[in-house]
């Protein structure tokens, strides 16, 4: 019995120290599985690809998460840009909605039914929308795993007339995003 009980007591102790390793790893995280979807105008659309980042080019513009979405079978795509401006801290965290480019803030770009680079149907502009949450919901294949909300956004679309140097909205439709995954392409 006594052999019994020393085994007994070493795996706990096993269990105990790997669960206090894991304690002190430094990352949380976000262990609620998340639908990867996203919704326009109470149209809802699953995420059916991974997002992936483009790295920003000169000028003191920021790297964007994009998703490229095919939405009919004839090849038309949207795309979803979200640009959070992190500064030096981490990716994770909460981004309040502004066109400013201060740091902890976010921007968002939708482009609906893309043909090609120069056809689609309408672009955003923004207007206004809750905060941009990202939290990491651990790793998968080695690599940083995702959840990614904003839970109520209003895109103000339409088309930026350029003989007019103006923005020209057409409306404003209602947006929900959030997609758990990870993030192709890191910077």
């Amino acid at each position: 019995m006594g052999i019994i009980l020393q085994k007994s007591i070493f795996a706990l102790l096993v269990i105990q120290g790997l669960l206090l390793f894991s304690a002190c790893s430094g990352e949380e995280v976000d262990p609620t599985i998340v639908e990867s979807e996203y919704e326009l105008d109470g149209e809802l659309f699953k995420i059916e690809t991974s997002l992936f980042w483009v790295k920003a080019d000169e000028g003191g513009r920021e790297d964007q998460i994009r998703l490229m979405q095919q939405t009919s079978t004839q090849g038309q795509n949207d795309m979803i840009v979200l640009i959070p401006v992190q500064g030096n801290g981490k990716l994770e965290g909460s981004y309040i909605y502004s066109k400013t480019g201060d740091i902890r803030t976010y921007n968002i770009v939708y482009v609906k039914n893309i043909v090609n680079e120069n056809s689609f149907d309408w672009s955003t502009d923004g207007d206004q929308g809750s905060p941009l949450e990202i939290i990491r919901a651990g790793s998968k294949d080695g690599k940083p795993l995702y959840t990614i909300r904003i839970d109520d956004f209003d895109l103000n679309y339409g088309f930026y007339d350029f003989l007019g140097d103006t923005w020209v909205s057409l409306g404003v439709k209602k947006f929900k995003f959030q997609y758990q995954g990870i993030i192709d392409d890191p910077r």
